[in-house]
């Protein structure tokens, strides 16, 4: 078996080295043929254009002169495609490349021609020899170039008609060789086959005896189970096999019901709609239908149940007839029933404790407000009164009397800054925000506007870190919430000029506006609850506020869908994020 296999892989090496051969000869063949006809035609063009300028200079005739220019024209995209064939071509494109720089001295002679009108004869006999001198040097250029290709050509046809002999040839031989080796190999198979099949016969007899002895195990198994009631039907569905369970379940005796329809199982009412046939046509459509509903026991009792109805096909896809495994779930169905009057008394209540929270905080929301707006007059007469006291009475007063003057209007302040926070906090939680693209460049402008006087106080600098995009928000909400942590980031300081960065990160249809400072930190069990009302981990001496300006952050970002986050090293600074929805083009 070997020298053949030898034998068929050197043909087929010759084999495809010839036809490799006669393509390389054939392309060749065919390049040389088309540089052959682009150079005939230039050549053409360049006769035609000296003629024309001849008859130009004895004529003066215009339409002689303006056939020159149309063939001058032409020229020159015939010697590009001449330059283009003859480079990917198997000659040297040196010859082809000469012609260019005679064309253009051609040129420059014939111009001189046509514009010499009024020479005398000497002249023009010596121009009209000039320019058969530099006609005679291209047509010796054009000699060469044809004669050169004309010959390689002839030679490459000779030699794919060679090949073309070489490849048949090869091929005839090579087809011999696989012929003989077919015949090997099949003689082989044939043997091979006879004696896979006289093993395979062994094997399915052994197959045919454990199929047996598994079935009467299946079928041991089947008539045991009580849980299910397991039988087979034939194509009309008439009871063909019945188990314990079935026995159970649908209180017959085998002896009562093998060799009686199925429908007996149905209800009067679904047995008049023809429900049992309809339940057979589509198990045998669709493989397998699986069904509940209520069936009917021997004596009439009524039960549910749940039902797989399997159709068992023979050779060529004929129904050989069904599988029916019954289960009744009667006591399931009594817990499904009592389970959803639960899950419904439950939801009830779920929604009465709703509408009471909801209720409770519009009462907790309308007295925030109502609190922080009564406040506020007497907050305002306080203030006023501490100011009159300090400007008018000022000198009156000892110095600890002046100093507890000043100590009200501070307190008056703070007041007045946590009044303000704390009706910000309650808008944000009661009114409607009307929500939109917004470009956060402009907001982080716009909140940084007031803060500027305090970054420059202490030298500090904020950084923004390449173009910010626009985001699903309400403007107002938005530059409230970049002021609140710009201007944390600048007050919890370490006693050195506050850096402050900002940049967005993408997040599929999300952006995160990240605020980076370098200040004093979080410890890791307080930053969930700085983002509280009223939450400060630092008295207000230390650090002047409100404690709201993180919780009015945090609402604000939730009533535009978004969320809010910190990430933090104690004595390294914090990096606090806002994630809203991006901005779409076209929102």
């Amino acid at each position: 078996m070997l020298a053949p296999l030898v034998l068929t892989g050197v043909l087929g090496a010759a084999l495809v080295f010839q036809i490799a051969a006669l393509r390389k000869a054939m392309t060749d063949a065919s390049q040389l043929t088309a540089t052959l006809r682009a150079a005939r035609k230039t050549h053409r063009l360049m006769v035609t254009m000296q003629l024309d300028a001849h008859r130009y200079q004895v004529l003066q005739d215009p339409l002689v002169l303006a056939r020159y220019r149309r063939v001058e024209a032409t020229l020159d995209e015939r010697l590009g495609e001449l330059e283009r064939v003859a480079e990917s071509g198997p000659v040297a494109a040196d010859d082809v490349g000469r012609l260019r720089a005679q064309r253009d001295l051609l040129v420059r002679h014939m111009e001189k021609l046509i514009g010499d009108r009024g020479g005398d004869d000497a002249t023009q006999v010596e121009m009209l020899r000039e320019g058969e001198r530099l006609m005679s040097e291209i047509d010796q250029t054009f000699d060469a170039i044809l004669g050169a290709r004309e010959e390689l050509r002839d030679l490459r046809a000779r030699q794919a008609l060679s090949s073309t002999d070489r490849v048949a040839w090869t091929t005839a031989a090579l087809t011999l060789a696989l012929g003989a080796m077919l015949a090997m190999f099949v003689r082989r198979q044939l043997q091979r086959s006879a004696g896979e099949y006289a093993r395979a016969l062994e094997e399915e007899k052994r197959r045919t005896g454990e199929l047996a002895e598994s079935e009467e195990r299946f079928r041991l198994l089947v008539s045991a189970v009580e849980e299910y009631a397991i039988y087979l039907l034939d194509p009309e569905g008439r009871v063909m096999s019945w188990n314990a369970g079935a026995q159970r379940i649908e209180g017959y005796r085998a002896e009562e019901i093998v060799g009686r329809s199925h429908a007996i199982f149905y209800p009067d009412e679904e047995q008049a709609l023809g429900e049992p046939a309809r339940h057979l046509a589509e198990a045998a459509a669709k493989g397998q239908l699986r069904a509940a509903g209520q069936r009917v026991r021997k004596g009439g009792d009524r039960f549910h149940a749940e039902v797989a109805i399997t159709a068992l096909r023979g050779p060529g896809g004929r129904i050989r007839g069904f599988a029916w495994v019954t289960h009744d779930v009667t006591e399931l169905k009594q817990y499904q029933d009592e389970l959803l009057a639960m899950t419904e008394s439950l939801e009830r209540r779920v929604a009465e404790r709703t509408r009471s929270l909801e209720e409770a905080n519009r009462e907790l929301e309308a007295f925030t407000y109502s609190v922080s707006h009564d406040l506020r007059a007497p907050l305002r007469a306080m203030q006023g009164l501490a100011t009159l006291l300090a400007e008018d009475y000022g000198d009156q007063l000892e110095d600890e009397g002046r100093e507890y003057a000043c100590r009200i209007l501070r307190s008056a302040e703070r007041m007045q800054a946590l009044i303000e926070d704390l009706l910000l906090y309650s808008r944000l939680s009661r009114a409607e925000l009307s929500v939109g693209p917004v470009p956060l460049g402009e907001v982080i402008e716009e909140a940084l506007e007031p803060l500027r006087g305090e970054i420059e106080a202490k030298a500090g600098e904020v950084i923004i870190d390449g173009p910010l995009p626009s985001v699903m928000g309400n403007r107002g909400v938005l530059v409230q919430v970049a002021a609140n942590l710009l201007g944390n980031a600048i007050k919890f300081g370490r006693g050195e000029p506050p850096r402050v960065r900002l940049r967005a990160e993408l997040q599929g249809e999300r952006t995160r506006l990240w605020v980076e400072d370098n200040g004093i930190g979080i410890a890791p069990e307080h930053r969930e609850r700085i983002f509280g009302v009223f939450e400060r981990l630092h008295a207000a001496e230390a650090y002047p506020g409100t404690g709201v300006g993180l919780a009015i952050v945090k609402r604000g970002a939730e009533r535009m869908g978004g969320a809010v986050g910190v990430e933090s090293v104690v004595g390294e600074g914090s990096r606090f994020w806002v994630e809203l929805a991006l901005a779409m083009e076209g929102e």
